[in-house]
């Protein structure tokens, strides 16, 4: 009987004894997908963005991200808890590139979001209405509709619409920074929906200005639609909004 010894690019040696070729072929294929995801985890700690790791690999930035993808089923296979871990990957988008991300991300549990995926954003303000002081709650969906991340957070005072007008802020910010596509922001408010599309008028000059922020932030994604649902549909943003509104009684 003879052992063959077969030498694969990177050099990895496999000792084979009559081993059939479509096995011996997925066992390299093995082999070379774990050690590219192994390069590509190197490189993220290192500060690489997406893009510059694409451009050193000379492949597109969606074999990347498809990479990043099957480490994270990889590890949860062997380690759930460790698959679910909260990665940030700290990319200069066009809205963040004069931003601090971190304080974007306060309050904010993003542990299973992913990249530039479609993206639904549930998004609520709850409001004194003697002080004004407002917390705003956000709930994150994939396109097939798992809960992927969360907003609870205390923005100080606001007004009626402000409050919503802050947390839609807040969603677009989180959007562009992961680079969302055909996003959805669902609000529980017929007027906020209108302002957008210029079905009301707004009469104050201060609201109406933050409006338009949001309409040039929309303008620089991909694809955005703001929609009103019940609140029966925006009950979990809401809860959320109420949470961080209690932080400030404490």
């Amino acid at each position: 009987m003879t052992t063959r010894l077969l030498s694969v690019p990177i050099a990895v040696h496999i000792y084979t004894d009559s081993l059939d070729s479509s096995v011996l072929l997925k066992n390299i294929i093995g082999v070379l997908m774990l050690l590219s995801i192994d390069r590509v985890l190197q490189l993220l700690s290192e500060g690489k963005p997406v893009e510059k790791i694409a451009e050193l690999a000379s492949c597109d930035k969606e074999d990347i991200l498809k990479i990043i993808q099957e480490a994270r089923a990889l590890i949860s296979s062997f380690d759930k808890a460790a698959g679910k871990k909260k990665i940030i990957l700290k990319r200069k988008s066009l809205q963040e590139s004069g931003d601090n991300i971190s304080s974007l991300l306060t309050g904010a549990e993003l542990s299973a979001m992913p990249m530039d995926a479609r993206l639904t954003f549930y998004v609520a303000a709850d409001t004194e209405s003697e002080a004004q002081y407002s917390g705003i709650g956000i709930v994150i969906y994939d396109e097939d509709g798992r809960q992927v991340g969360k907003v609870s957070m205390y923005i100080g005072k606001a007004g009626k619409y402000s409050g919503v007008y802050s947390g839609i802020a807040r969603a677009l910010r989180i959007a562009g920074l992961f680079q969302a596509k055909d996003i959805r922001i669902r609000i529980s408010s017929d007027a906020v929906r209108a302002h957008f599309y210029n079905e009301i008028n707004i009469d104050d000059d201060k609201l109406l200005k933050q409006r338009d922020e949001l309409l040039a932030m929309i303008k620089d994604l991909s694809g955005c639609r703001i929609e009103s649902v019940s609140d029966a549909l925006n009950d979990k943003a809401a809860h959320l909004a109420s949470k961080g509104l209690e932080r400030i009684r404490k």
